[in-house]
């Protein structure tokens, strides 16, 4: 996906938010779909943000298994991202439903050679999983925030 360049006013603010999802085109932007994963600290950041009355921009759910909303749409914790700093990526904003996984069938193979002196048989499970954007959606649905390197 593209890369937003944070501001130079630290790791991670409001703005860069604002930029980073602005830059996603309105049609990705606005759709269904549309949502923001985070970091656990760039979570813990954005909901501190608060407006010029000093209410929060962070929605808390008061439905379990509801997802929380930020600037208006949902919030999901990745936590595969990695902690708001120099140089890293942990945020992500866009129409989620324009990446595609695909599982493959799951495979099964049997051998009777490996220990065949030893009368195994071994098995072996093999589970293939890829992911890809829909044509034509590829660097454009989805734009991650990459903090600026200090």
């Amino acid at each position: 996906a593209s890369v937003t360049t944070a501001s130079g006013t630290g790791f991670l603010d409001f703005m860069d938010l604002v930029a980073l999802k602005n830059s996603v085109p309105t049609p990705y932007r606005n759709s269904a779909s549309a949502a923001w994963q985070m970091s656990n600290g760039a979570l813990t950041k954005a909901q501190q943000f608060r407006d010029a009355n000093n209410a929060p921009l962070w929605y808390n759910s008061p439905t379990p298994g509801v997802a929380d909303s930020f600037m208006g749409r949902p919030v999901y914790e990745n936590p595969a991202m990695v902690a708001v700093a120099s140089a890293t990526t942990s945020v992500a904003y866009g129409d989620w439903n324009q990446y595609i996984v695909r599982e493959l069938p799951i495979r099964t193979e049997r051998s009777t050679e490996w220990q065949f002196g030893s009368d195994i048989v071994t098995l072996k499970t093999v589970f293939t999983v890829d992911g890809n954007f829909l044509v034509g959606a590829a660097q454009k649905a989805i734009k991650l925030l990459v903090s600026v390197d200090t």
